[in-house]
């Protein structure tokens, strides 16, 4: 359900990690106003998205609605995708393009503050954007893309076409959340770590993801997590001419170069040509990482790293006795993440060792 405040002169609304979505204003009339939010009192949104909220009527303020003499502050939250119809009591089309601030509606003698915040496609019936109406003050670092909202640009607020936000979807954490990739202007479109700590900035995202120490924030409730987040950074030896018939060790050191744990890292084995694996071994080396001692022929143990967490993984590789001198001996190590890191290519993850076997 969305929220209403009441006029009381303290915070009414502190809106903190969450998604507010599937609201709907099911009559056909025009007092369809905040299905999201409803505020006539003091609402503060953070790190929240509201999203795919909609109303029958040409309603104001489907996502927020900020009434006469109200004050709402939103920071680094995504609100997109919400919508207004445009039907009468018979289910006709009625002044489709009459919605005002599907996104946000701010009235008269009102203040609504953005900061790191996403408003995207808030469309009405006829399918026009319409982000906010009302003036908005901006406080920077904010991505539009209607350009008709009332509001003055402050550093780092860009108008754009679009976000190109994902769907609202389980992306990791306890809420649904819209991501996006790396050709969204939202990536690392937000302030550096300091600016943001005065601009009283969350340094974490929706779903408790820590924003980055060195790269800008990006912008909204969603902070990207690179696709090369685990990286097999070392591995020997390389290269060798190994004895048909003996064992070997092949040693490789992995860390997490994302900016947070990862849980549920499998490393993968594709003994391609001339090797079997016997056994492995798995070393941490810092507190609070973890992975299985021994697994004997099974890599698929799950490790988890902490930020820039490492971890040295022993591999026990057998040279088959039927292969001939002169074989090139390939082994392909790959590591894969869960869904919810963004990382299901191995090919970022991939190691290879190559070697020649000799009697």
């Amino acid at each position: 359900t969305g929220v209403q405040t009441c006029a009381l002169p303290i915070w009414q609304l502190i809106l903190t990690n969450s998604t507010l979505s599937g609201n709907y204003g099911a009559q056909a009339d025009f007092n369809t106003q905040g299905i999201g939010i409803y505020n006539t009192a003091k609402a503060e949104i953070t790190n929240s998205t509201i999203s795919g909220n909609f109303s029958k009527s040409n309603g104001k303020g489907i996502g927020i609605y900020n009434a006469e003499n109200s004050f709402t502050v939103i920071k680094s939250s995504t609100i997109a995708s919400n919508s207004s119809t445009g039907e009468d009591y018979n289910g006709s089309a009625v002044s489709i393009d009459d919605a005002e601030g599907v996104g946000i509606f701010n009235e008269s003698k009102s203040i609504v503050e953005v900061t790191n915040t996403i408003l995207a496609n808030n469309v009405n019936g006829d399918g026009k954007t319409i982000d906010c109406a009302g003036h908005i003050t901006s406080h920077g670092y904010n991505l539009i893309t209607d350009s008709d909202c009332d509001f003055i640009p402050e550093i780092g607020d860009k108008t754009v076409e679009a976000v190109q936000l994902t769907p609202l979807n389980n992306n990791g954490g306890p809420t649904a959340t819209k991501a996006f990739f790396t050709n969204s202007p939202a990536f690392e479109g937000g302030p550096g770590i300091f600016v943001a700590q005065q601009l009283g900035l969350p340094s974490t995202d929706q779903r408790g993801k820590n924003r980055p120490a060195v790269a800008n924030y990006d912008i909204g409730a969603y902070e990207f997590q690179s696709p090369n987040d685990v990286k097999i950074i070392e591995m020997w030896p390389l290269g060798q001419q190994l004895q048909i018939g003996k064992d070997y060790q092949i040693k490789m050191i992995v860390e997490n170069y994302s900016p947070d744990t990862v849980n549920g890292i499998q490393l993968t084995d594709v003994s391609g040509n001339g090797f079997t694996v016997t056994s492995w071994k798995c070393e941490v080396f810092e507190v609070g990482n973890s992975c299985a001692s021994f697994g004997l022929g099974d890599l698929n143990t799950p490790l988890n790293l902490l930020h820039f967490g490492k971890a040295m993984i022993t591999v026990n590789v057998k040279v088959n006795s039927n292969v001939q001198v002169g074989t090139t001996l390939q082994n392909d190590f790959y590591f894969t993440v869960p869904p919810i890191y963004l990382d299901n290519s191995f090919e970022n993850n991939k190691f290879t060792n190559i070697a020649t076997a000799v009697n």
